[in-house]
């Protein structure tokens, strides 16, 4: 039987898929490469004339949310099984008939308290209402994490119709083995040997990331034989931050392209990760963590409770220990953890679970 599928999200084309939001749109549409799918790409603004383009065995259809109303509404009655990619697509889906149709909503992550968080009040009571009614209608509810899931248990009240499935997704690039000869050449490049013991951080410098206390605890580690690489897209502002540091000849900042990240993963020891104690953050599924864990990292956190990582035992150090006094070495248990959460991503096929009976 034919499956008439609809995707409530804008394509994640060449140009898209190096935004998040993009980049789990691609990897959950992957999954679905054997299908024949629509993808409803819906605009308030833009899109005045309705378009389409077919892209493989994709069909791609560009409409404005008020001009288009009453086609969307047709589309959204025609199709048997509907994914919608965040609460900030759902919207446009209030309005139109939902009854009794199988809607698959992928949380992404919580849009709510995300909003609030950066200060919009009322777009986030906006989505509060959008979250409340999606969840009137929704059969599966697909999540980044186990705590997402019982957050929303407990906030929405969920019945047990709705089929909650965990689905974290990261990108395989930043997560492969290294060959010894490249490891051993950016070993000899940045002048570390194996008495060194190396401290990463991967990001930008954003409020939420919880740099500058990160600076602070580099600045009270005066251990001569700790090496620090700080890899984030704003490299010049991290150079100026960098150089006021009393031990700033003990670090390096670059810009490092994804594909290479594994690397320097590979010759580190322990790597920053300071996040709030917020809901954003123990409801997430950070990539980063992931990464660190998957090469034996030892996390340094400002909060433990971040996802899954403590019901599933990984290992960490709190920023507001001694830490002038580590050693060279990795976590297996670490490396155990990361490995459960990249079967959990694989084992969870998304079409399996969307087709399956209701």
């Amino acid at each position: 039987m034919t499956k008439n599928i609809l995707f409530i999200a804008a394509y994640p084309t060449v140009d898209k898929q190096k935004e998040g939001m993009f980049q789990r749109i691609k990897a959950i549409d992957a999954e679905f490469e054997a299908y024949n799918r629509t993808y409803l790409s819906i605009s308030p603004v833009s899109h005045r004339s309705k378009t389409e383009e077919i892209i493989g065995n994709v069909r791609i259809v560009y409409v404005n949310w008020f001009i288009h109303f009453v086609f969307i509404s047709k589309m959204i009655k025609s199709a048997d099984y509907i994914y919608v990619h965040s609460l900030y697509n759902f919207k446009f889906l209030i309005g139109a008939s939902l009854k009794g149709k199988n809607i698959t909503l992928d949380l992404h992550g919580s849009v709510p308290e995300e909003l609030e968080f950066y200060g919009e009040k009322l777009k986030s009571l906006f989505y509060n209402e959008v979250e409340r009614v999606a969840y009137k209608h929704v059969t599966n509810l697909i999540a980044v994490s186990y705590a997402m899931v019982d957050y929303y248990r407990k906030k929405r009240k969920l019945n047990e119709r709705i089929k909650c499935v965990v689905k974290p997704i990261y990108p395989i690039n930043s997560i492969s083995e290294s060959k010894t000869d490249d490891v051993d050449s950016l070993k000899k490049s940045l002048n570390i040997n194996d008495s060194n013991v190396v401290f990463v951080y991967s990001g930008n410098l954003q409020k939420w990331q919880n740099f500058e206390l990160m600076i602070q605890c580099i600045r009270a580690m005066n251990n001569p034989n700790y090496r620090f690489i700080i890899m984030t897209q704003e490299e010049e502002r991290a150079n100026e931050i960098v150089s006021k540091l009393p031990n700033s000849d003990s670090v390096v900042v670059k810009s490092v392209l994804p594909k290479d990240l594994n690397l320097y993963y590979s010759i580190a020891h322990y790597g920053f990760i300071l996040r709030d104690d917020i809901v954003l953050n123990r409801v997430a599924a950070p990539t980063k963590l992931i990464e660190y864990l998957s090469y034996g990292l030892t996390p340094i956190v400002k909060t433990i409770n971040i996802g899954d990582s403590v019901k599933m035992g990984y290992e960490y150090i709190s920023y507001n220990e001694d830490l002038n006094g580590l050693s060279a070495k990795k976590s297996d248990k670490n490396e155990e953890v990361a490995a459960a959460v990249l079967r959990l991503s694989a084992e969870n096929n998304i079409p399996q679970i969307l087709f399956s009976p209701l």
